[in-house]
């Protein structure tokens, strides 16, 4: 749902100042109803879209704040200030580009009461990062580029001093352009190699993400060859004694190739749980999607993740526009579900 043309704060809505525009991430055009003949709750561009809050006026700190679990928001060195104070989260996870790698951390920072996340660029300078490439220089130079990133989340952690050992979120790699492999075993033995070279990075606790089966780089569909199905990314938990970021909507595309079911790969994976992605999913490559907007049987996966005690870290896509509207919209489907299902809420601290 957006706005037809310009309209003014205050302004009584009419059906000819609405339309629909595509692609369908937003407020359903199917909820004009709710805003035709009330007063604009503030000026809309020609183009712009509704938001939740447009509706409700409820705004995202609101719904923020009445989330019943600890949660993390997604952020950059630009936004990070202003969604924590707005938003109050329990979790920072800082997502780094290869430029903030390069620029190092900004000038003016300031403190931050959340613990610390931070996701590894997923490529350099126009490579992708590949522990578990077959070519050797490949790997090492993606091993060393992790070290890099590990230097660069401990020097963040001065600016959180709540925060305990910070999460350093990594992509194991084992993406090809042409096809899937038919054999997988010598990624995993790269990889292995991998986590061997990096367990001496005592400043930040490393987890490896489950993958998508059909990623998105440089405007190409990539083919994902390890780390994606529930019993090989258990068998690296098991073999290697590794944690695991996992990512509900990564896992709703294997389970979607695969026709596997979602809760049973949580199941899976479960006891190397140490990080958590949420978002929704659709097909076999819709990722990022706002909660309910996809295929996540949300019902069905929901318990497990609330007993594993970790922070919700939502990852909706442009999650964080409108002063976190789509991090809100999540939060507050979740515990939709959650009072539905008569999930307990965490105890409070003594």
């Amino acid at each position: 749902l957006a706005a037809a043309r310009d309209i003014s704060a205050g302004e009584i809505i009419t059906w000819d100042a609405l339309t629909a525009l595509s692609p369908g991430t937003g407020v359903s055009p199917q909820r004009a109803v709710e805003v035709v003949g009330k007063p604009a709750p503030r000026a809309f561009r020609r183009g712009e879209r509704f938001r939740e809050s447009d509706i409700t006026g409820r705004e995202p700190a609101a719904t923020a704040a009445a989330f019943p679990y600890p949660w993390g928001a997604v952020v950059r060195f630009h936004d990070c200030a202003g969604l924590a104070s707005e938003l109050r989260p329990d979790l920072l996870e800082f997502h780094l580009t290869d430029m903030d790698l390069d620029g190092g951390l900004p000038q003016d920072l300031p403190s931050f009461e959340q613990a610390l996340a931070v996701h590894c660029p997923e490529y350099y300078q126009g490579r992708l990062l590949d522990l578990c490439s077959l070519e050797e220089a490949v790997r090492r130079w993606s091993v060393g580029v992790v070290r890099r990133v590990a230097d660069l989340a401990a020097a963040l952690k001065e600016y959180f001093p709540k925060s305990g050992t910070p999460i350093l979120v990594v992509h194991p790699g084992a993406m090809t352009y042409e096809g899937f492999v038919a054999e997988r075993r010598p990624m995993a033995e790269a990889f292995a190699r991998s986590v061997d070279e990096l367990r001496d990075l005592g400043a930040v606790r490393l987890v490896y993400e489950n993958l998508p089966p059909y990623p998105w780089y440089f405007g190409g569909q990539w083919y994902g060859n390890y780390f994606c199905a529930p019993e090989e990314i258990a068998e690296a938990g098991e073999r290697l004694n590794v944690a695991i970021c996992l990512d509900v909507s990564h896992a709703q595309l294997w389970c979607r190739h695969a026709g596997a079911d979602t809760a049973s790969y949580v199941e899976i994976v479960r006891p190397w749980v140490a990080h958590l992605h949420i978002a929704d999913a659709s097909g076999v490559d819709g990722e990022g999607l706002q909660i309910g907007a996809g295929e996540v049987d949300w019902e069905a996966v929901l318990p497990a993740l609330v007993s594993l005690g970790l922070p919700f870290v939502v990852e909706i896509w442009l999650g964080h526009h409108g002063r976190g509207e789509g991090f809100a919209v999540a939060l507050g489907r979740l515990a939709e579900i959650a009072e539905k299902l008569g999930l307990a809420r965490p105890a409070a601290p003594p």
